[in-house]
């Protein structure tokens, strides 16, 4: 993972070798002291295509921004997240 303060790129992988149906499925996020307080935009990318899955929203307060992964409708081996200031 990686940010700016505004903007955090995260790239999740699942570790298969020990259970091969391991799934994102009810995994949650927490980023905490990474970025300003404020409301985000938050998408889900599948890196193999470069298509965005589906996307969410978020806010930060006090330094941490906490989220569920959404069910894919896909088995994923990695997902990258994106989290933007939301514009307007």
């Amino acid at each position: 993972a990686c940010s700016d303060g505004q903007t955090a790129i995260l790239w999740l992988l699942l570790d298969t070798r020990r259970d091969p149906a391991a799934s994102f499925d009810d995994v949650s996020v927490t980023v905490d002291d990474v970025l300003a307080d404020g409301a985000y935009q938050i998408e889900f990318w599948e890196t193999y295509q470069g298509n965005i899955l589906t996307t969410a929203e978020g806010s930060t307060q006090d330094g941490v921004l906490s989220f569920d992964l959404p069910h894919f409708d896909e088995p994923l081996k990695d997902v990258a997240v994106l989290i933007r200031p939301q514009e307007g």
